[in-house]
């Protein structure tokens, strides 16, 4: 199964893009790289920097009782963590397992509250960069050297059963495995980004 680490974004005005967010960083060698479980309003802050409506995401989706763990490889909600069951079996999806980047000094600055960082072997094609400010970390925008952009139509739908507005894509790749993330950017530069089960669902549905 192909998977991806980028995050989808669509642009109304212009096309149907996969994150296309560029961003150099320092030498390899200044950075560790790794995977850290980033809750939602942390996760997203990057994208949302410069938004004409910035605003914090909420940190989980809601709760509920059946499809919230369903994060292993081709599950529903692969690529996120959650937190653990509560007695009547319901939980909720706390963000996303995601690449990053991050110096030694302030990896070893987070201590134990490291985010569950697991080291990588070699740089990931798609990340994020961590800076830390005395305890507290922030991450950037998702730096990606090869942005894959695909071209399309979007259309709404404000009369869905699934959400307030069903986003229908034409071109949205079939194949396109893990969802990681997605935002949509409008014309007048607002940025809305979306939560696993609240809005993104496997194969691209989006709501």
């Amino acid at each position: 199964m192909k998977t991806s680490k980028r995050i989808i974004g669509v642009g109304f005005s212009v096309c149907t893009a996969l994150s296309c967010m560029s961003i150099t960083a320092g030498a390899d060698d200044e950075y560790v790289y790794g995977t850290m479980d980033i809750p939602y309003d942390l996760f997203y802050a990057g994208e949302l920097d410069g938004a004409a409506n910035n605003y914090t995401v909420d940190a989980v989706s809601s709760a509920t009782d059946a499809k919230w763990s369903k994060n292993g490889e081709g599950e529903l909600f692969e690529g996120t963590y959650h937190s653990e069951a509560n007695a009547d079996g319901s939980g909720k999806i706390l963000g996303v397992t995601y690449p990053v980047a991050i110096t030694q000094a302030d990896l070893d600055a987070l201590g134990a509250d490291s985010f569950n960082f697991t080291k990588l072997d070699s740089a990931p094609a798609a990340y994020k960069t961590v800076t830390v400010n005395g305890t507290s970390a922030s991450f950037s925008a998702v730096n990606d050297g090869s942005p894959e952009t695909k071209t399309g139509s979007a259309s709404i739908d404000a009369n869905s059963v699934w959400g307030d507005y069903q986003l229908s894509i034409e071109g949205f790749p079939e194949e396109f495995g893990a969802v990681y993330g997605a935002f949509i950017t409008t014309s007048d530069n607002y940025v809305y980004v979306m939560r696993h089960e609240q809005n993104i669902w496997r194969q691209g549905a989006i709501a």
